[in-house]
Order: structure tokens, then sequence, then C-alpha cells
């Protein structure tokens, strides 16, 4: 009882840990994309640059991402040679597939009219870094895998800070574009050195010499049949925030604009929670699952549940009740006016309601992960991409106009957590929602709703920031702690 305790401390330890350095990369990112704003505006050399190096940076999210989930699920489960031999085999499969990616890139170059139309050489020069980010979130894999969660955390703080430091450098001698590329080339090898320098502090990669084709062993043919969904998983995400966008055109001017910055509002605080939580939790799930331990699994499937329903749901409250306070406080400055403020608030108001669920859905896909269940997750999310977001907005767009957009966004997140939540028991046990814990449940963010809107509706007069300082300092100060004292006289026992 008390290894497990202990085993609860570390993992809790870790996560705080780890979620600290998302923060602070996160700041330091965003530093970064200020940098580029500061000195390029909005112009088309902005809108190249951003591109250029968006699309390594997807890739490695997206498909980087996918590779090392799929990597830790097996990685976990094979005995040590099993491990070393599937190191090897991971890795030659990456560099393949890294090295095809950057030559249909370059090809892409040619064939898009807009590209062939911009600076080829800074094109060139920061592509490469898809190698580098796609190894370096690789090696995060095997960091993560054998528990080293702050080292592989660190990497991509190293890198923003890198860029910066870099970039501020170069263009001391010289303001070309090709400084922005370089130095977001430079930073990614910088990136990679140090993982692989960590990596090889843990483990030692054992070369095998393969007589057959790699891709005919039995491992790779897995791991890539574990990364497909992943990827088509993550391609979803994207594509939710595509949608919004297509669909903001049929509504007044400036809607776009107003569901981007909304966005970016509700991914921050929901990307730098679930980054923390999933970062270290994954690994764990995997090596339970291959002890067969399905008491730890139910354990840490409820007790993440219940601290993400907390967070989120304290925090999503907030930012309804403060949403018009919030946006005009970081973007009402320049042509950013009162019009803009109350476009972006309706969309960050009511697209906010679904943070909680987007986020559950991700932390609930990392047990179908686990267990290597892939293809219901992926079916789930496009059926809610594709179905369930075109056919509520297509309802609800002559009724409530505007409003439509955001709201069926976080319906169909709500259809999304269900149908993933629905078929969970069926290999972990974890069982619905029962009526004894959604009811407290329910009660609970009602009457902590109701306080802040009072708490609103007193200090409505004052200003944005004055608003948002003494409504924290109250919650910090009389709502927490009483939420607090009565866990811990066990009066909330949901």
């Amino acid at each position: 009882m008390k290894t497990n305790s202990n085993q609860s401390i570390k993992i809790f330890k870790f996560i705080g840990l780890v979620t600290l350095l998302t923060i602070i990369t996160k700041v330091v990112g965003f530093i970064r994309e200020i940098l580029i704003g500061i000195n390029l505006g909005t112009n088309n050399e902005a809108d190249f640059i951003i591109l250029t190096l968006t699309i390594p940076t997807f890739i490695y999210l997206i498909i980087g991402g996918a590779f090392t989930t799929s990597f830790i699920s097996i990685y976990l489960k094979l005995d040590e040679q099993a491990k070393a031999r599937f190191l090897s085999v991971v890795n030659r499969v990456i560099n393949v597939f890294s090295f095809t990616v950057i030559v249909a890139l370059v090809l892409g170059y040619y064939l898009v009219p807009y590209l062939r139309s911009q600076n080829f050489t800074v094109y060139i020069t920061a592509i490469p870094s898809i190698y580098f980010y796609i190894k370096s979130s690789f090696f995060s894999g095997i960091l993560n895998a054998n528990k080293k969660f702050i080292k592989s955390a660190t990497a991509i703080l190293l890198n923003n800070v890198l860029f910066i430091i870099i970039l501020i450098i170069l263009q001391i001698f010289t303001t070309s574009l090709a400084t922005y590329a370089i130095a977001f080339l430079i930073s990614s090898i910088i990136m990679y050195w140090y993982l692989y320098a960590e990596v090889r502090v843990e483990i030692e990669f054992q070369k095998f010499q393969f007589k057959e084709n790699i891709f005919k062993e039995e491992t790779t043919k897995r791991f890539l049949k574990l990364s497909l969904p992943i990827v088509l998983g993550g391609a979803s995400t994207q594509l939710y925030a595509l949608m919004q966008r297509l669909y903001a055109i049929k509504l007044d001017e400036g809607y776009i604009a107003a569901v981007n910055y909304a966005s970016k509002l509700v991914l921050l605080p929901q990307g730098i929670i679930l980054t923390g939580i999933t970062t270290v939790i994954f690994p764990y799930l995997a090596k339970m699952v291959s002890d067969k331990d399905i008491s730890k699994l139910k354990s840490s499937y409820v007790k993440g549940e219940k601290l993400l329903f907390y967070i989120l749901g304290i925090l999503s409250i907030n930012i309804i009740v403060f949403s018009k306070e919030i946006v005009s406080l970081i973007f009402e400055y320049g042509s950013f006016d009162s019009t803009s403020t109350y476009k972006t608030a309706l969309m960050l108001k009511f697209m906010v309601i679904g943070m909680y669920f987007s986020t559950i859905a991700a932390f609930i896909t990392r047990y179908y992960y686990a267990y290597e269940k892939n293809n219901y997750p992926v079916i789930v999310g496009f059926f809610s991409v594709f179905v369930m977001n075109p056919l509520l907005f297509g309802i609800l767009e002559p009724h409530v106009k505007e409003v439509s957009l955001p709201l069926s966004t976080s319906l169909s997140l709500i259809v999304q957590f269900i149908l993933l939540k629905f078929k969970l028991k069926n290999f972990t046990g974890v069982e619905f929602i029962k009526a004894k814990v959604l009811i407290p449940r329910v009660i609970f963010i009602s009457i902590y709703f109701i306080s802040i809107q009072y708490m609103y509706i007193f200090l409505s007069n004052y200003t944005e920031s004055y608003v948002l300082f003494i409504s924290a300092t109250l919650q910090f100060i009389f709502i927490l702690p009483l939420v607090f004292l009565l866990k811990k006289m066990k009066i909330l026992k949901f």
C-alpha cells in the first residue's frame, strides 16, 4: 500500500515538474512569435517565414508524436534483447521516413505556385530540420520510456531559447530572411545532439546488421500499424481548427480572426495541462498493461479524470465569466478595438465549454494507445470532425448565427468524449460515470459558477486588470481553500 502511495507521489511530482517546464516553454515560444511579428509585421515575407517554419513543426507534432507514442507502447512490453533490436529497427524506419519527407517537400517547392514565388534558399535551409525534429521526438520517447521526463521536457525549452539567441546574434550582421531559417535549423540540430547525449547515458544503441528488409520485420509492421491511426488521430485535431476557420467564412467579417484568437486562448492552458499529464502517465500506462495490472489502471484513470475535472472545470468557469476582460487585457491594442473584443469574447465564451471534454478525450485515448487499440479513437475523432461538427453547425447556424460555430465544436467534443468513455470499460474495467459521482459534480460546478457570477456582478464596473486581479485573489483566499478543506474532511468524495 505504501509502495503504491509513493509511486503516486512520484508520478504527481513528475507531472508538476513537466507542467512547469511546459509553461516556461510555451511562454518562450510565444516570445519567439512576438519577435517574428515585431521584425516582419504582417506582410508576404512574414507569411512565408511562418509557413516555412510551421511545416517542420507540424510534422514534428503529428508524425513525431505518433512515432513516439507507438514506440513507448511496444518498447515497454519487450525483454531487454528485443528492446535493443526494436530500437535499431525504429531508428532506421525514422531515418527512411525523414529522408522521404524531406525529398517530397523539396519537390513540393516546384509544384506549389505560391512557394515557387518565394526564396528557395530560405526554404531549403529550414526543411532539413524535419530530420532533427523527428529524431529528437524519438529520443524523447526513449527518455520518457526510461522515466527521464525532465530531460525530454527541457529539450523543447532549449530549442526555443536557442532560436531566439541565434536569431538576435545573426540579425546584428544582417536582416536577411535566411536568418530565421538558419536559427531554426541550428537550434534543431543542438536539440538533437542534446537528446542524443542524454539517451546514450541511459542505453547503448546496439547496431544490428539487417540482411532482410527492415520493413519485413514483425516489430516494424507492428510499429507502423500502431503509428498510422495515431497520425490520423493527431491530424483530426488539426482539422478541427481548419474546419472552424472554414465555417467562419459564412459569418460576418472578422469572425475568422476572432475564432483564431479564441482558440489560442483555449489551447494554451489545455496544452500545458495535457502535456504535463500525458507525457508522464503514458509510459506508466504501457507498463501497467504489460503487467496486466488492471487495478492500477483503473485507479490512475479515476485520479486523472478527477484532477482534470476540478482544474479545467474551475478554469473554464472563470474564462466564461471573465471572457471580455481576458480578451480586452491581452488583445485590445492598436487595431484590435472593442468590436473585436466583443467578437473574440463571444467565441471564447462558448468554445471553452468544450475544453474539458477535448482534454479528457485526449487523456482517454492514451489508454486506448497503451492497449494498442488505436483504430476506435481515430474513427470517433473523424466522426466528430466530419459528421457531428458540420451537422450541428448546419442545424444551429440559422438560429443562433455566430454562436453556432463554437457551440457546434463544443457539442461535438462532448459526443467524442461520450463515445470514447463508453467503450473504455471493455478492456480497462473503467465504468461510465455513475450518478453518485455525476450529481455531486454537477452541484459543485453549479454552485461555483453562481458564486463567480455574483462576484463578477459586484466587480463589473472596475477596469479589466482590477476585475481579474481581485477575482483571482478572492478565489485564492476563500473559495479554493474551502474546497480543499471539504475534501480533507471527506465531504467531497467525488
